[in-house]
């Protein structure tokens, strides 16, 4: 077999001969990014130890609690009108046409609300933008409408083979949480500042339609009262979270996206101990195929020049 892969590539041209190697070097990188993302995260996450709300210090730090929802309208899973703290959809549609036949995604989104997590000492508000979350509930299954006529079910339209494609990921409520990301403590303003603030979220969100696509759940058009409440209450969060930032009374608890970029901020509803387990396994697969990679190289390049 060696002595074929050896002909094979002694017959190749010169533009295939680099592209082969073009090919296996970056393999050999994403293989590298995997070793050292693996072995970052893991050794991050078992050298960080765990923080009490009450008592938490401000900066980076990992807490443990449970998922719970904010006083307010519900945060409702679009796909499968779950009750939930987070959520993300993607619906995607068969491709049957053409040399290429495969899956298109026709739409996507995920919840940017806030929710909470809550320990035995207090409770923090979670912001979930530009969070990595690992779930423990994903739903998958077929239709043959844009949008799903019912929740999940096994199989789906002809067993599977509907023209579309539906996937939702979700954080239950009362679900085990671990959350690592920035922490800090701040307080908010008075009524009129938060009313403020509300209204020049709300008259921003008015003019992205994608945004406000968000809210028409059922997908009927236009938003009515009812959707609107849920908007206005989604902006009174937002405009929580910012007045929290730059309030100096100690009031609210928040865990978000810190400034530092290479610090990961991650929620999971799988614990801690499974996390790293998790990521030591990435680090050892990415090291075992780099090593795979840099022998394919190497071979690819005796096999030509001898």
């Amino acid at each position: 077999m060696r002595e074929g892969i050896t002909a094979l590539v002694r017959q190749m041209d010169v533009g295939e001969f680099i592209f082969l190697i073009a090919v296996l070097i970056a393999l050999m990188l994403v293989s590298l990014w995997g070793f050292i993302r693996g072995t970052y995260r893991k050794r991050l996450i078992a050298d960080t130890p765990t923080s009490r709300i009450r008592s938490a210090a401000q900066g980076y730090l990992e807490l443990i609690g449970s998922a719970r929802l904010m006083p307010g309208p519900p945060i409702i899973a679009p796909l499968t009108g779950t009750q939930c703290a987070w959520y993300y959809y993607q619906i995607d549609r068969r491709d049957s046409t053409g040399r290429n036949r495969g899956w298109s995604r026709v739409d996507y989104g995920s919840s940017d609300n806030l929710f909470l997590l809550v320990d035995d000492t207090g409770e923090c508000l979670i912001d979930p933008e530009g969070a990595q979350v690992i779930c423990l509930h994903k739903d998958v299954w077929h239709g043959s409408s844009p949008r799903p006529l019912t929740g999940a079910r096994p199989g789906g339209s002809f067993f599977g083979l509907g023209q579309y494609r539906y996937m939702e990921r979700r954080l239950h409520l009362e679900e085990d949480l671990y959350a690592i990301g920035y922490f800090r403590t701040r307080g908010t303003s008075d009524d009129s500042s938060l009313n403020h603030e509300v209204a020049e979220i709300l008259g921003r969100w008015k003019k992205d339609p994608a945004r406000m696509k968000r809210f028409d759940i059922n997908q009927d058009g236009p938003i009515d009262m009812e959707k609107w409440e849920r908007v206005r209450q989604a902006a009174i969060q937002k405009a929580l979270l910012r007045l929290a930032e730059r309030a100096d009374a100690p009031a609210v608890h928040v865990m978000s996206r810190g400034a530092d970029r290479r610090r990961p901020y991650i929620l999971s509803a799988i614990p801690e101990e499974r996390l790293v387990r998790r990521y030591r396994w990435q680090a050892r697969l990415s090291a075992l195929s780099f090593l795979v990679m840099a022998g394919c190289l190497a071979s690819a390049i005796l096999a030509r020049v001898a």
